[in-house]
């Protein structure tokens, strides 16, 4: 009656939101059809594996990566280096692989490596938007100067920008700044992963899954940058995990946010979701032998943004994924890179 009543708050106080989107339907209750070959029949789970990935090029745009050089010990013959989008994505495969033999339906959010949850590459998402740019524009993209590699670049980002200060009506100095100066790195992280997270959370929510594992590994943020421009290797090594909540100052401002909001206060969501995180970052400390974090507000995520929970090591955060995915979840940072 609940979920009934904001639905139809919703479609009358804003004709534009997608009520269906933000909140999970109800319907009839799965209880697992579990066998000894398979204990987890009937059972669907949902495996995002954090960031894109692919190319080390690509890897150093995200900053996340590790690369260690030639020499820079004895036993390092040859230069080492990966990064977390492809290590992600290697887990969430080897774990889909393992669920399914106990007979779990499961989910991956994207299944390439240096693809997005939408399909296709970094690459091959900005050429669509010059492409929608160009369509929508008097501006002639392909006219903007520059030679080379370095011109194609220019256009590529001068394209994304437009797009986005139209999409969200930007004006003024912010108008000209995603025309002018906004970097590669600048599309990646705010046009192309807030479609991105919003595609990811769109599949799992269309699954319905019982629980959602989002996967990641982290880096420790005290970490400081050497004379040679390179991270030392660290000492301490933690594993968290991130549930719905702790929205901050500006995060209700609108109907959507609000809709969000509502969802965990009306559901089993929040308890839930503390409890399987509490249960895998245990299983951290137990089979990887790396202790939860404890509330260490030296760390600028757990201080600013986050509520310790009664488990160990879970904190609540108010993350794109935290608040847009359905039903319980872990977002699991499991040791430091």
């Amino acid at each position: 009656e609940l979920y009934a009543a904001t639905a139809a708050y919703t479609a009358i106080g804003n004709q534009r939101l997608e009520t269906a989107d933000l909140l999970p339907a109800p319907g009839p209750l799965r209880f697992p059809e579990a066998t000894a070959a398979q204990p987890l029949k009937g059972v669907r789970i949902a495996l995002d594996p954090g960031h894109i990935g692919g190319t080390m090029e690509f890897a150093f745009l995200e900053k996340k990566f590790v690369q260690m050089a030639k020499g820079s010990r004895a036993e390092i013959t040859e230069k080492v280096a990966f990064n977390e989008g492809n290590l992600a994505l290697g887990t969430a495969l080897l774990l889909r692989d393992s669920l399914e033999k106990l007979g779990a339906e499961v989910l991956v959010t994207r299944n390439q490596e240096a693809h997005t949850s939408f399909g296709g590459t970094y690459d091959d998402w900005l050429m669509g938007e010059l492409k929608r740019a160009s369509a929508a524009s008097d501006i002639d993209f392909t006219e903007i100067k520059g030679t080379g590699e370095y011109g194609y670049a220019i256009r590529l980002r001068r394209a994304a920008g437009w797009n986005w200060l139209r999409e969200k009506e930007l004006t003024g100095a912010d108008s000209l700044w995603w025309m002018t100066a906004a970097s590669m790195r600048d599309n990646y992280r705010i046009p192309l992963l807030r479609r991105d997270f919003r595609e990811r959370a769109r599949l799992i929510n269309a699954f319905n899954p019982d629980l959602t594992l989002i996967l990641h590994y982290n880096i420790l943020e005290s970490n400081e940058w050497g004379p040679d421009h390179n991270l030392s290797a660290g000492d301490k090594n933690f594993s968290m995990a991130f549930i719905p909540g702790s929205f901050m100052t500006g995060e209700l401002g609108d109907a959507e946010s609000r809709m969000l909001f509502l969802g965990r206060l009306i559901s089993e969501d929040l308890r839930q979701s503390e409890e399987l995180s509490g249960n895998i970052v245990e299983g951290f400390a137990q089979v990887l032998g790396v202790p939860a974090v404890d509330y260490d507000t030296t760390l600028n995520y757990l201080r600013r943004s986050s509520l310790p929970t009664d488990a160990d090591g879970v904190f609540a955060r108010n993350l794109s994924l935290t608040r847009m995915v359905h039903g319980p979840l872990c977002y699991g940072e499991a040791l430091y890179q």
